[in-house]
């Protein structure tokens, strides 16, 4: 947000940029998903008033609630795949207290289970296959 707001720009790289260790008995933003929705929370409370200020009040809470959804509805199937049903759940009443019982919640979590369930269960040179053609595409 930063570089937007200072009218920046970046580069993408084909690299990895950080490396994760996972420590079972460590709290973190990676395993702890307390911790990861506390840290998305204060993420978009410490931008909304830049953001409010760039594209307006109504299309703000639009973006705003957008990014939680993309974020934390694809850590909610990570989880679900993961047979993690308490963080799934904590996660589920996190998004439905944030968007107040929205039926597209649910359609978005679905669609999203869906998504993780066939790319589960595909072979991963079907996987590369479609990626490289996508690329090709584009």
């Amino acid at each position: 947000m930063n570089f937007a707001k200072y009218n920046l720009c970046a580069e993408t790289i084909n690299s990895s940029l950080a490396f994760s260790f996972h420590f079972l008995k460590r709290k973190s933003i990676v395993n702890d998903v307390r911790t990861r929705i506390l840290g998305i929370e204060y993420f978009l409370d410490k931008w909304a008033p830049s953001i409010y200020c760039w594209i307006g009040s109504k299309k703000g809470k639009k973006y705003i609630n957008n990014y939680r959804n993309k974020v934390l509805i694809d850590l909610l199937a990570n989880k679900i795949f993961q047979f993690d049903l308490t963080n799934s759940k904590v996660i589920f009443i996190h998004l439905l207290n944030k968007n107040k019982f929205s039926y597209t919640i649910f359609i978005l979590i679905f669609i999203k289970i869906i998504f993780k369930l066939f790319r589960n269960l595909l072979p991963d040179k079907v996987v590369i296959f479609f990626r490289y053609h996508q690329k090709n595409l584009q």
